[in-house]
Formats: structure tokens, C-alpha cells, sequence
């Protein structure tokens, strides 16, 4: 269904005031945790909620409903697109050079955060947090100024990347109505633009664009497109994943990758990396940040041998592989969040008594020493189901592709087995 033959929505993502609004908030926010950041007290400070947290909270659901939509209301491009339309900065005319042309730059982004997080404590530091915000602006702006368009939000940003992948299963997609017009239209104004609107800043072309992995929903090509041929449906959820189009390896990578850090991620907020650390620090002298490397590396080589071999078994590419897990690697990466959120959720009633860490006490609040919210066995029964959904949607990929492709009833078992083996240990991880 689209939802822009409604005028009334139509009218609200063609008009820049509506844009202006709904980014507001978000520039707003921003400046807020630089400010807090900076000059509030490091650890106990909103910032480290907001950003370790919620923010993470509000990211994954999002995105899993709405794809990039977070990109519309990014602050970091939000500013960067202002800065450049009052200081009327020129259009960049480089473009990345074709190597940098993929997810490695994204990849590599989001393994430093994650390293950071886990060595240095990212999350609860708000000084360091700031920092890396002013950083990530920087990079933005500094791409705007130098390469064509959005090459950051294209080629560099982990969010996005992130979000992306989420989007591969989200019920909203932004396409072309009719293809045949496309072909027909002389000007391709969606992606040169015109005087109505910019060309679309992540290079897509609506007319042969099949899935959300790059749309970062500007709705620049709603307000350029001649022929009113860009539509806003609403579809069946996970519709990308049933097309087992030709990745990338590094959109492969990004998938392995998200997968490994989201067993990773269930493991770090229990006993068992801990006992994990104390074990290479005794027996093999190896201090928590390199046995951290160590373990995410593992994890993601021993999937990426794990997608290899099915290959091989189905005498298929990669690509098929890697969707089939998708699911499990969002869901997984939904319960651990959601497990996170738990741990942390209460600290946000000292913190409305003392905001900054000034020693305030304003409502009565500021010595609520914080406490999971549900006990273990709740906790299950709320993330768990979350976890199911993950699976029950993967072994539907798996029956589609034996159909597609007629793989043998061996294949099929072997990726089901393993598919279990994830979830399950996922599951078993909650409690510890």
C-alpha cells in the first residue's frame, strides 16, 4: 500500500518545514549531551543512559519498523546540511575513490566503538562520549566538504550500516511505483535533481532500487521526481530478505559481524566473560582489552566458517547464506538490548534529581540505588519470545530457499541445527 496517494502525507515529506521540525528535537539533543558531556559529572550524568541505552533502545526498534529512518533525523547530517546551506559551501565534486566503495570503512567504524566500549567503558563515561559525538561530526562535515553528496552516510557510518540491515525487514520501503515510467523518464531528475529538490545523496536511483539497504529516507526524490512516480509502501515484514539478491562480501561481513557481536553482546553482560577474562589473564597473561579482540574475532570467524561451509554443502553463494541468519542476528541483537535497557533502566531515577552530578537533590530521588527492573526468569519470558520471533523467520527463509533452489533435506537440517545452537545459547546466556 501506498501511503503517499494520502495528500496529506504526501504534503507533510515534501515540505521542509515538516523536515525542519521533526529534526529539530534531535539537533537539539545533541547539543545537550556535548554540553552535559563536557561539563557535567563524567559518570553520573544522563548521557550515559541516553546514549548507552535509550538511544540504542530507540535505534533498533525503529529501524526494524521504519529501516533508516533514523538517517532522516540524524543529527550529525542535520547539522552538517545547515552548516553548509548558511555558509552556502559549494557541492563537493569528488567522488570516493571505487575501493572505498562499500561497508569496510562502516565496519571498521563499528568494531572501534564496540573495542572502545568494552575497553574503556564508552557507555559510561559521558566526557568520552561527548568527544566521540564532536568526532563523528567532524568526519560528517569534513565528507560534505570534500566528496560528492553523502558519501559518509553511504559508505562510512556504522549506524547507518546498522540500520540498514535492520531496514532488509522493516514493512516500510520507499520505491518507484512504476518501473516502465522510470525507463520512459528523460531527465532523472531523482538523481541529478532540480530546482524542487537535491539529488538523492546516497547515489540510489528509485527506478532499479530493490531493497532498504542504502535508502536513508530523505524524501529528496518524492519532491524531484516529475511524474509523482516514487511511492512509500507499506509491505509484508521481512520482504527483502525473501529476494536472496548478490551481496557484497563486506555487506556479508556486516552481517557476519553483526551476528558474532550479537552473541558477543549477550556474553559481555553475563558471569561467563568474566570467567572468560580471569581465565586468559591466569593462564595465558593476556589482559581484558586483547582478550576481548580476541573473542570478537573468533566469534566472527567461526560464523563467517560456519556461512562457508553451508555454502559448500548447498553448492550456493554466501549471499543466500547470510540472509537466512539475518533474522537471528536482529532479534538476538533485540533481546540483548532489551536485557541491557533491564540492567540499566532504574538509573535514570537518581539522575532526575541530579542531572548533571551537581549534588542535587531536586525531587528526592538521588540516592535510589539502581536495580535490574524484572528478575532473571522475567526477563526470559520477555526476551526470549523476542529471540523466537528471530528464529521462526530464519528457518522460513531456509524453507523458501529449499523451494527456490530445491537444496536437500541435509542442508536444510544442518542450517536449522545451527540456527538452534545460536538461539538457544542466546537464551541460556539471559539468566547468567
Amino acid at each position: 500500500m501506498n501511503i503517499l496517494k494520502y495528500k496529506f502525507i504526501h504534503r507533510l515529506l515534501t515540505s521542509p518545514v515538516f523536515i525542519f521540525i521533526i529534526r529539530l528535537p534531535f539537533v537539539l539533543a545533541f547539543f545537550l549531551i556535548i554540553f552535559s558531556g563536557l561539563f557535567g559529572n563524567i559518570y553520573r550524568n544522563p548521557v550515559n543512559l541516553t546514549v548507552g541505552v535509550i538511544w540504542l533502545v530507540f535505534i533498533s526498534f525503529t529501524a526494524i519498523i521504519g529501516g533508516k529512518i533514523w538517517c532522516l533525523v540524524c543529527p550529525w547530517n542535520t547539522l552538517a546540511e545547515w552548516i553548509q546551506y548558511i555558509l552556502r559551501l559549494p557541492n563537493a565534486q569528488f567522488r570516493v575513490p571505487g575501493i572505498f566503495r562499500n561497508l569496510w570503512i562502516a565496519i571498521i567504524f563499528f568494531l572501534l566503538i564496540i573495542w572502545l566500549e568494552y575497553a574503556i567503558g564508552l557507555a559510561n563515561n559521558a566526557r568520552i562520549i561527548a568527544y566521540l559525538a564532536m568526532i563523528i561530526f567532524g568526519i560528517t562535515f569534513i565528507s560534505v566538504l570534500f566528496f560528492q553528496r553523502k558519501s559518509f552516510c553511504r559508505y562510512g557510518c556504522p549506524v547507518g550500516a546498522i540500520c540498514g540491515l535492520y531496514g532488509l525487514f522493516a514493512p516500510l520501503e520507499l520505491r518507484s511505483a512504476d518501473k516502465n515510467t522510470c525507463r520512459k523518464c528523460l531527465t532523472k531528475d531523482c538523481i541529478k535533481g532540480n530546482e524542487k529538490g537535491e539529488a538523492c545523496p546516497v547515489f540510489e536511483y528509485p527506478g532499479t532500487m530493490d531493497d532498504n539497504l542504502y535508502c536513508i529516507l530523505c524524501t529528496e526524490c518524492i519532491k524531484t521526481c516529475p511524474n509523482d512516480n516514487v511511492a512509500l509502501n507499506i509491505r509484508p515484514p521481512a520482504a527483502d530478505l525473501l529476494k536472496f539478491r548478490l551481496l557484497s562480501f563486506s555487506e556479508i561481513f556486516m552481517i557476519v559481524t553483526m551476528l558474532a557481536l550479537s552473541i558477543f553482546g549477550a556474553m559481555n553482560i553475563s558471569s561467563i566473560y568474566f570467567r572468560i577474562v580471569d581465565w586468559s589473564l591466569a593462564k595465558l597473561a593476556l589482559p581484558e582489552i586483547i582478550s576481548l579482540f580476541f573473542l570478537i574475532l573468533m566469534l566472527v570467524l567461526i560464523l563467517l566458517f560456519l556461512f562457508y561451509a553451508l555454502s559448500r554443502i548447498c553448492r550456493t553463494n554466501l549471499s543466500v547464506v547470510a540472509y537466512t541468519f539475518l533474522p537471528i542476528a536482529l532479534f538476538n541483537h533485540l533481546a540483548n538490548t532489551l536485557k541491557l535497557l533491564n540492567i540499566r533502566i532504574e538509573e535514570i531515577m537518581p539522575l532526575i534529581s541530579d542531572p548533571f552530578g551537581l549534588s542535587w537533590n531536586l525531587f528526592g530521588t538521588a540516592g535510589h540505588l539502581a536495580k535490574p527492573f524484572f528478575d532473571v526468569g522475567t526477563l526470559q519470558y520477555i526476551a526470549g519470545p523476542v529471540m523466537i520471533v528471530g528464529l521462526l523467520y530464519s528457518i522460513y527463509l531456509v524453507y523458501r530457499l529449499r523451494n527456490l533452489k530445491r537444496f536437500s533435506i541435509l542442508y536444510t537440517l544442518y542450517s536449522i541445527l545451527a540456527m538452534l545452537a545460536i538461539v538457544a545459547f542466546n537464551w541460556w546466556l539471559i539468566p547468567q
